[in-house]
């Protein structure tokens, strides 16, 4: 069996030796093991969504610059960045400490998982009477990223040119049967430069 608490496979071994009076019994070996899945699954996967989240605030700063300078930096594009990077700051805050929540929670879990007989017992029943949570390894959490850190999307931005004003209907009208006009000429030299030549070979 694996012996880390992060992979696929791991059972708790009980250390008879371990004079640790810190918990005993099934009862125990359950509240161990939801520590366990609390560390290795939910935790990991909140923090992971913490640390998207923080990626996704961190890359939108490049829009509130675009902004800022498109318009001269006005109070109130202040005041949106400064609101951008209070909930950078949090949201990466949060993302790492779930992160080294859950793995404080695996570690201790497993440790004391080892102090007593049937709460090892217990615990790995559980374990293995849930193989779907575990059949792989603790899910990786990215390092969120901080304010100096490069975008993970560039932005880019729009064109800040006047769009080209419609032409008034009369005038795309009548370039419109111009446009006709000349097609029916072209086609009509055509036609008569064939005749000639025809005309100059059958001659």
């Amino acid at each position: 069996m694996g012996k880390d608490p992060d992979q696929p496979g791991y059972e708790a071994s009980h250390d008879p030796g371990d004079p640790r009076p810190v918990g005993s019994g099934t009862e125990f070996g359950a509240d161990l093991y939801a520590l366990y899945r609390a560390g290795r699954v939910h935790f990991p996967e909140k923090a992971i969504l913490y640390s998207q989240l923080t990626s996704a605030v961190h890359d939108f700063e490049q829009r509130v610059e675009f902004l800022r300078s498109s318009v001269g930096g006005e109070f109130a594009v202040s005041l949106v960045e400064s609101i951008r990077s209070d909930l950078h700051h949090a949201l990466r805050q949060t993302a790492v400490a779930m992160r080294d929540t859950g793995t404080a929670l695996v570690q201790i879990s497993t440790d004391y998982a080892t102090t007593d007989l049937d709460a090892t017992a217990e615990f790995n029943r559980l374990v293995n009477g849930h193989p779907g949570l575990f059949d792989t390894s603790t899910p990786h959490v990215p390092r969120p990223p901080s304010g100096d850190d490069p975008y993970g999307t560039p932005y880019e931005p729009p064109s800040l040119e006047a769009p080209e004003a419609p032409g008034w209907w009369l005038t795309e009208w009548m370039e419109d049967q111009a446009g006709g006009l000349l097609d029916d000429i072209e086609e009509g030299i055509d036609v008569g430069v064939e005749t000639v030549q025809n005309w100059w070979e059958n001659r």
